[in-house]
């Protein structure tokens, strides 16, 4: 943000740069507006007609008030966007001075050579605010889901806001989790436990001033799951599946008939058999459908967690008829 502008009298603009410095209007009608003189008032109070120029900066938004004579006036100003003034040429015109928006805070005055003597002065009543900063969101992306004993991918957290020098720190509902960098904008997790879900923090901080929502909470769900052999260990039903005479063998039982409960887990271990013979579940000895909502399959083992209630089938999926049926209430 920066402008340049020549300004004479007291309305007319030429050789403008850039778009942050705006003529404000007189509502009552007029080119200029009647403003309380901020200098020699120890005796009396007074007005002076000034015109008022609406400046953005990244200080906030400013009111650059000068005193003005319709014939004599003329001024040339540069803002450079943080509410510092240079006026490479000025006639017929002591001084000018800095407001806040709404006119009540008295920032600066700027003293040309008609009082200096010399170069234009700055005199600096009060220091600009510092520019309002806020973290504004914290949000945090990366895998929504995890296994357990298993390092993630990356999370890493972001902020909405325009806070600066942040620090982070990460933890989580498994208090056992290991991060790779608990302090740093992205890190990676261990989880140490099945849960469902298990919620991800992280705190963002600012060190700058001014900042009024520091520190700020970013919060994330992970469903984390048991590793495959700890789910494979812990099932309700387990089998070892081998082939004789041309069918299936659960425990030695040729196509055994399994039962179980919706939401129970039976395992299948046909690792021994999964070159030739590679089990699968469907819905019926035909094998059409295949099922595959409730199926894993790692290393020879199937894991098979119904959903449903109903019929199902596990068959050999290289041959038919090897299976037997699987009845789930």
């Amino acid at each position: 943000m920066a402008d340049y502008l020549r300004f004479k009298g007291a309305k007319d603009i030429s050789h403008k740069k850039g778009s942050d410095m705006l003529l404000v209007r007189n509502p009552r009608g007029g080119d200029t507006t009647q403003v309380k003189r901020w200098w020699g008032t120890k005796q009396t109070v007074g007005y002076v007609k000034c015109a008022i120029f609406k400046v953005n900066s990244s200080v906030g938004e400013l009111r650059l008030v000068i005193p003005t004579d319709p014939e004599t006036t003329e001024l040339w100003i540069n803002h450079d966007g943080a509410g510092n003034f240079t006026f490479p040429y000025n006639r017929a015109i002591d001084r000018c001075a800095v407001f806040s928006d709404d006119l009540l805070t008295f920032y600066r005055e700027y003293q040309f050579s008609r009082i200096s003597g010399g170069p234009t002065l700055t005199r600096t009543v009060i220091p600009y605010l510092s520019p309002s900063t806020s973290i504004g969101d914290v949000d945090i992306t990366g895998p929504a889901g995890a296994v357990a004993g298993t390092e993630t991918t990356a999370y890493t957290a972001a902020i909405a806001g325009n806070a600066g020098n942040l620090t982070y720190a990460w933890s989580s509902t498994d208090a056992s989790a290991v991060f790779s960098n608990q302090s740093g904008s992205s890190t990676t997790i261990t989880f140490s436990a099945a849960a469902s879900p298990a919620n991800v923090f992280c705190d963002v901080t600012s060190g700058d001033e001014n900042v009024g929502d520091s520190p700020l909470r970013g919060e994330f769900d992970v469903t984390v799951t048991a590793a495959f052999a700890t789910r494979a260990a812990a099932a309700d039903q387990s089998y070892t599946v081998t082939e004789a005479n041309g069918v299936y063998e659960l425990d030695g039982v040729p196509q055994a008939a399994v039962t179980a409960n919706v939401g129970e887990t039976i395992a299948f271990d046909f690792s021994g058999i999964s070159g030739t013979h590679p089990l699968g579940i469907f819905t019926d000895a035909t094998k059409t459908p295949p099922v595959t909502v409730g199926v894993e399959e790692q290393g020879g083992v199937l894991l098979f967690s119904p959903p449903i209630a109903g019929s199902f089938s596990y068959q050999c999926i290289n041959h038919a008829a090897m299976g037997g049926d699987i009845t789930v209430s």
